[in-house]
């Protein structure tokens, strides 16, 4: 089948039970841009409102305080346009997201975002990479669960409150035990040795789930091209 005709058919519903369709989800959608929107009201108004505090007095009174104030300035800004970036392709991806959508099928993956298609042989998709930020949604080993010992100090409460948590001994230790939870997925297609990204948010489910389904997908389409190819060898034989 052709990746229109797999797309369309996904998109109705009515597809094999052996495929694996995930629609974007449009909650997850409102919820984010609804994010972004702070985001770029506390960037942008952050900015606007210190511009004229620290300019231009602040630009005459040594290196030391030019610094600091630039790179502040540029942290607001960056927040803001950054949010603002990032709200504009979600609300795009809300008023077409009957465009956005990935199947796995047997013998395919293939994904539309908007009027890009791609489509690959599942027995070409290996290398399948999560990667994503710290999460703490996992079950705690006895080695991890809080003592007296790991209890921060009066000491380490008043460094963190200056200088942060991550800079004490007990935030160090709740970061290092901190596992991964992935906010990307990404394959190699062996066909043409270039890497595809099937997701770079949890705007479709979670990466790490949808990685997992996937390497179900193409191990069984390995097994299977290779059982063919064994089965055609001792024939020819």
């Amino acid at each position: 089948m052709q990746a229109e005709e797999i797309l369309a058919q996904a998109r109705s519903g009515a597809y094999p039970s052996n495929w694996t369709v995930f629609p974007i989800l449009r909650k997850k959608l409102q919820w984010g841009i609804a994010g972004w929107a702070f985001g770029t009201i506390i960037g942008l108004g952050l900015f606007a409102l210190v511009l004229p505090i620290v300019i231009p007095d602040n630009l005459q009174r040594g290196p030391i305080l030019i610094i600091f104030t630039l790179l502040m300035l540029g942290m607001f800004l960056f927040i803001g346009l950054g949010s603002l970036w990032t709200l504009v392709v979600d609300i795009k991806r809300l008023l077409t997201s009957d465009k956005h959508i990935f199947v796995f099928t047997p013998e395919n993956f293939i994904k539309q975002e908007g009027d890009k298609v791609v489509q690959v042989p599942m027995e070409n998709v290996e290398h399948i990479t999560a990667r994503g930020v710290r999460s703490a949604s996992r079950t705690i080993s006895e080695d991890e669960q809080v003592t007296v010992r790991t209890l921060p100090t009066m000491g380490e409460n008043i460094a963190g409150f200056f200088v942060g948590r991550g800079a004490t001994r007990s935030g160090r230790q709740w970061q290092n035990k901190r596992t991964r939870t992935p906010v990307s997925l990404a394959f190699l297609n062996t066909e043409n040795n270039k890497q595809v990204i099937v997701v770079r948010d949890e705007a479709y489910g979670n990466p790490e789930e949808i990685g997992e389904i996937l390497k179900e997908y193409a191990g069984r389409r390995h097994t299977n091209v290779a059982q063919h190819q064994a089965s055609s060898i001792s024939q020819s034989e």
